[in-house]
């Protein structure tokens, strides 16, 4: 048996999700966690900087340059436009490979805080991969086995094939 700790999913009890946007649009994110208050500013300098019980950490691991993006479409596809506010994407760079990320994760227990990449993160995936889809349809044809109702489900797998164009 292996001592790995299973992967953490983005929608982990244990990791509270902060909104990049947020933060930039409000200026900064407050929050009692374990009777500390944390505060994720954003600085004048273009940095988003970690402050706990108004003690700011600068630490740089505890510090996120800020990335600007303007969306280059101002007009929605119904002729209505942006509201003055949702015209930028706002994204923190990533330490280990300056990738930009929409959020930031911090622990409940307050022992870490980074990107999805920090934390090694999955998303969640209701999808299979076409791989998996392949192998689950040999194994529905190994289950039916060879008499009759395999022939009728792939007789119907067809049909719905030329039906859609698959």
């Amino acid at each position: 048996m292996s001592n790995e700790q299973p992967k953490l999913k983005t929608d982990d009890r244990r990791l509270i999700k902060i909104s990049v946007r947020e933060i930039c649009q409000d200026g900064s994110w407050n929050q009692t966690i374990n009777n500390r208050e944390v505060r994720l500013s954003h600085c004048p300098d273009g940095f988003i900087r970690l402050s706990i019980d108004n003690n700011i950490i600068d630490k740089p691991t505890l510090r996120w340059r800020v990335v600007e993006q303007t969306i280059p479409v101002l007009q929605l596809n119904n002729g209505r436009r942006w509201h003055q506010d949702c015209r930028w994407h706002w994204f923190v760079v990533g330490h280990t490979n300056g990738k930009r990320y929409k959020y930031l994760y911090l622990n409940v227990g307050l022992e870490h805080i980074g990107t999805r990449i920090d934390y090694e993160l999955k998303y969640l995936s209701t999808h299979r991969s076409k791989s998996q889809r392949a192998y689950a349809h040999k194994l529905k044809a190994i289950r039916l086995g060879f008499g009759g109702k395999r022939r009728r489900w792939e007789a119907r797998r067809e049909r719905a094939r030329e039906r859609y164009g698959r």
